[in-house]
């Protein structure tokens, strides 16, 4: 264990000794694929809301006949 530690620390500070600049880029779409991720996850977090709250209706209700959906 203290081996393999001792070589992941050896491996970090050889990278961080020997680095080089990047050249990097990002293309004009990658914006629009973030903006797509995070509305996708606040669309689907409200839809799994409803869900919830739908259940927790149905549980707390005195009709116990309410749809699970």
């Amino acid at each position: 264990m203290i081996e393999r530690l001792r070589c992941a620390l050896i491996v970090v500070s050889l990278l961080l000794v020997f680095e080089s600049p990047l050249q990097a880029y990002i293309d004009p779409g990658a914006g629009t694929l973030l903006w797509q991720a995070l509305l996708a996850t606040f669309m689907g977090g409200l839809f799994y809301g409803r869900r919830i709250l739908r259940r927790m209706a149905r549980l707390w209700s005195r009709d116990k006949d309410l749809p699970d959906t």
